[in-house]
């Protein structure tokens, strides 16, 4: 890239040095002894992988739970004191339940034999007349 930066054009005209070897050599040591140790207290359990998995957030996780607590309280409180269970009584059905049920039945009953007896010998069907399809159907249905 061409610029009239003089900087840039001070920079181009000084020739590369290598860093002296006993300062690199301190550079490399410094550094290594700040980098941390690797030692077993870095091992994760199983214990810790599951917890990052299940709950990366703990108050999300202590909110969770208070809420099924609270959930579970309330269901435990609402159920009845007593511990023999309540029969709830069924009424029989009644006289016009019973009439509009036999209705059904023989309604039923006359389609069945209705079907039966159609379905005995069907209509064969013609030939279909064939026709180019530029000419389209003789009159326009309306559904």
């Amino acid at each position: 890239m061409k610029t009239d930066d003089p900087f840039e054009k001070l920079l181009a005209q000084q020739s590369l040095r290598s860093v002296p070897s006993e300062l690199r050599e301190s550079i490399l040591a410094a550094a290594a002894a700040a980098a941390p140790a690797p030692s077993s207290e870095m091992k994760i359990s199983l214990w810790d992988t599951l917890w990052f998995l299940f709950c990366p957030s703990p108050r999300f996780a202590i909110g969770l739970a208070g809420t099924w607590l609270v959930i579970l309280s309330l269901n435990y409180f609402s159920l009845p004191t007593s511990s023999r269970p309540m029969r709830q009584a069924v009424a029989p059905p009644s006289s016009v339940t019973r009439m509009a049920w036999l209705e059904q039945q023989r309604m039923r009953q006359e389609l069945l034999s209705e079907e039966a007896r159609g379905s005995a010998a069907p209509a064969p069907r013609g030939r279909p007349v064939t026709r180019p399809r530029s000419a389209g159907p003789s009159q326009m249905q309306v559904c």
